[in-house]
């Protein structure tokens, strides 16, 4: 019985027009700051929920541009910044994924170069606690919520009913952005 109703951020005229109770943002930091004379589309749009102030949602999503600008890192930051833990296979222990690590730190991906040839299948991300290897095949497993892994809040929200989340591509799901992938980018 429902309906949607899309819009770009950059028409205020329909943004004007509608009372609605679950907004859906996407890629918010490449919006405009303003739209004609009516000011920040984003503040424009969160008041369509005005109307439906016990049950109103606004989910905001987005790739951050620069940090220092974001406009979803300013959301993200008056939020209670949950990142996603994962346990590991090995011992148990809950963390969240992660690039580097310092010398002789555990933790943090892993991957053997031959000739400046990246070898894709030796990708991997070692446990913090134990160093365990966890491969691309591990991931269905280690993100998986019936095997422990979980959101984490990170901090105090700006307002009890904010809810922030950051999850970068290195979560991406089994048939999706590989881990080869996103150190070859890196």
């Amino acid at each position: 019985g429902g309906y949607m109703v899309p819009f770009g951020a950059r028409n205020a005229d329909k943004m004007r027009s509608y009372s609605i109770a679950i907004m859906l943002k996407d890629e918010i930091d490449a919006w405009p700051d303003t739209v004609g004379k009516d000011g920040d589309p984003d503040a424009l749009s969160d008041a369509r929920t005005d109307g439906y102030t016990e049950q109103a949602k606004i989910f905001r999503g987005s790739t951050p541009l620069l940090l220092t600008s974001s406009k979803i890192q300013k959301n993200f930051l008056r939020g209670d910044q949950r990142e996603y833990l994962v346990l590991s296979r090995s011992c148990g222990f809950a963390q969240k994924l992660r690039w580097q690590t310092k010398e002789g730190e555990k933790g943090g991906f892993r991957w053997d170069v031959d000739r400046q040839v990246l070898q894709l299948d030796s990708v991997r991300y070692h446990c913090r606690n134990c160093d365990h290897p966890h491969y691309e095949h591990d991931k269905e497993r280690l993100f998986s919520e019936e095997h422990g892994a979980y959101w984490s809040p990170t901090a105090p929200p700006a307002n009890p009913f904010i809810r922030s989340y950051h999850i970068p591509a290195l979560y991406s799901p089994i048939g999706m952005r590989p881990w080869w992938k996103c150190v070859s980018d890196y």
